[in-house]
Parts: C-alpha cells; sequence; structure tokens
C-alpha cells in the first residue's frame, strides 16, 4: 500500500483553491487546513487501496468459504471510516469559523484513538487480545440494559399517568436480550464498569490512555506525544462544551467584549481547535497504517508529498 506517491486528485485540488480565496481564513488556518486535506486524502488512498485488495481476494477465492476477518482489522476498519467522516466534518466547520463545534468532533476522534491504539496493543498490555473480540461483541450484549432503562422511565411515566408513544420491546425478543447480555457476563467476567457490563479490563479511557502511554509505542513516530495529556486536557476542556456545563459561558463570549454572547463562528479562536484536530487525525493514520503493516515511511513521504508541514 502506498507504494507510489499520489497527487491530490480533482475534488480535493477544488476545495484547497476555494480555502486559498477565502479571506477569513488566516494564513495559519490555511495551512493547517492543508494539512487536514493531506491527511483525509491519505484515508481515501488506503481506503480505496483496501477495497481493490478485497475485491481481488474475493475473485481469487470465488468457489472458496469466504476470508475470516480477523478482530483487529474489523475494528480498524470501522474506525477508519468514522475517523474519516469526522475530520470531513471538521474540514467543513473550520471554513465557518466553528471552533467550539470542532472541539466536541476532535473528543470523539480521541477517544476512537485512545480505544483504536488499546485494542491495537491489548496483547502487549494485557498478555491478551480477548477485549478485541468483546469490544465487538458488547454492542448487541448492551441492548439488554438500554431496555431496563426505558422500562424504568416508562414505570415512573405511567405512575404520573402520562402517555409514553415509544413502543416496548416485543415481549419475544426480551429473553433473547436477556441471554445476550448473561451470555457477555460469563465470557468475560473481568469486564465491568461497576455493575454493568463492559468490553475491557479498564473501564475509564483516562486508564486506557496511559497503558497506552506507558508501552511508548507512540515514540517511535511522535515525540513527546502521550494520550493521557491529550485526554487531560483537549478532551477534558471539549467534554465541557459537549455536555453543555457552565464552562461553555467563556467558550461563547465574544472575545471583543466579555457581555456579549458570540453568535456564529468565530476565526480568531478556531485556530487551536484546528491544530489539536490534525494532530489527533495524525496519530490515527498513523496507528491505522501500524494495523494495515503500512510503513511509516511511505506514510509520511505521502504526506508531505501532498504538502503536509509540521512547521
Amino acid at each position: 500500500m502506498l507504494d507510489e506517491n499520489k497527487e491530490f486528485n480533482m475534488k480535493w485540488m477544488s476545495a484547497l483553491k476555494e480555502i486559498e480565496n477565502m479571506h477569513s481564513l488566516s494564513e495559519v488556518d490555511k495551512a493547517t487546513l492543508r494539512n487536514l486535506s493531506s491527511i483525509l486524502y491519505t484515508y481515501e488512498l488506503i481506503v480505496e487501496e483496501m477495497n481493490t485488495k478485497t475485491r481481488r481476494l474475493q475473485q481469487i477465492s470465488s468457489n472458496e468459504a469466504p476470508n475470516k476477518v480477523e478482530a483487529l482489522e474489523y475494528i480498524s476498519q470501522y474506525c477508519l471510516s468514522h475517523q474519516y467522516e469526522l475530520g470531513m466534518s471538521i474540514f467543513c466547520l473550520a471554513q465557518q469559523g466553528y471552533g467550539n463545534s470542532i472541539s466536541i468532533l476532535n473528543r470523539s476522534i480521541l477517544e476512537n484513538l485512545i480505544n483504536l491504539s488499546y485494542l491495537w496493543l491489548s496483547e502487549k498490555i494485557n498478555n491478551s487480545v480477548l477485549e478485541r473480540n468483546a469490544w465487538i461483541e458488547y454492542y448487541k450484549a448492551k441492548f439488554n440494559s438500554l431496555h431496563k432503562g426505558l422500562t424504568g422511565f416508562k414505570k415512573h411515566r405511567e405512575k404520573r399517568r402520562d402517555t409514553v408513544h415509544t413502543p416496548s420491546v416485543d415481549p419475544s425478543k426480551i429473553k433473547n436480550l436477556q441471554e445476550r447480555e448473561q451470555n457477555f457476563r460469563e465470557k468475560y467476567p473481568d469486564f465491568k464498569n461497576g455493575k454493568h457490563i463492559f468490553w475491557c479490563k479498564h473501564p475509564y479511557l483516562s486508564d486506557r490512555a496511559r497503558k497506552v502511554d506507558d508501552t511508548k509505542v507512540f515514540k517511535n513516530f511522535l515525540e513527546k506525544f502521550y494520550l493521557e495529556e491529550l485526554y487531560r486536557t483537549v478532551y477534558a476542556m471539549a467534554s465541557d462544551i459537549t455536555h453543555g456545563s457552565s464552562s461553555i459561558i467563556d467558550a461563547y463570549l465574544s472575545q471583543n467584549n466579555k457581555k456579549e454572547v458570540m453568535f456564529g463562528g468565530d476565526y480568531t479562536t478556531m485556530t487551536n481547535c484546528l491544530q489539536r484536530s490534525v494532530v489527533s487525525l495524525l496519530a490515527s493514520i498513523i496507528v491505522l497504517c501500524e494495523i494495515y503493516d503500512i510503513s511509516h515511511e511511505k506514510l509520511v513521504s505521502q504526506l508531505h508529498h501532498l504538502g503536509y508541514n509540521v512547521s
């Protein structure tokens, strides 16, 4: 993969030309958006080559049993698609100056990055890859918790003689939901978050970030890069905005007049938010390339060829 450096396609050339002509963007923001474009287009190249490889394998094994996808590969494909979509959303928001919304999306990117990195290094961290299978199975197993929460809500409203329009779960399916959760508990008895089921040994995101940092694997690619540091700073500040805590007062006050509430985009406060998101997406694509056996040298060569600049 990425054996030859590729040029931007017409879609990206047109988008970059529009950015260069935007007077509302500073030169710093334009440079950062060029870096973001380089990363996002490289995501597209990886997907294109992955799909070509998949089609080739399907042709070869058309008369054979389908190839079993490894758990980590399955997880990374989800992450690749999700990180790309979040990155494209940031690319659009940046052109309107919506820094706070970029922070919220970067929070999701960081959480995905921490979880993917943890699952990638799970064998090094826990001498086991069991958490990868648990991650895949977890979403079905937790449906019973959603059902119990909805049931509690309905009972509360019915006591007050209120009408609830959300349909109840089909009674014939409730047993299946309960069995899924119970099977998960029995299969992964050590994976819990309090009384609730979870997909790994460490239910707190900060702990998973620290476990990854302790492997020192990222030191091979990025200097002075710590996932826990990003969690304690970028993630924590974005969480305040995401959850609507009182810190959003400062986030939405005009920089020119602290008594005015800012409405709409603000390019003056967007720069840091945009730069942080680029760092998160860069770290994500590094992890993905390691999973897909794409050499770091080829990745760096492709990004530099597209104009990625760290200065």
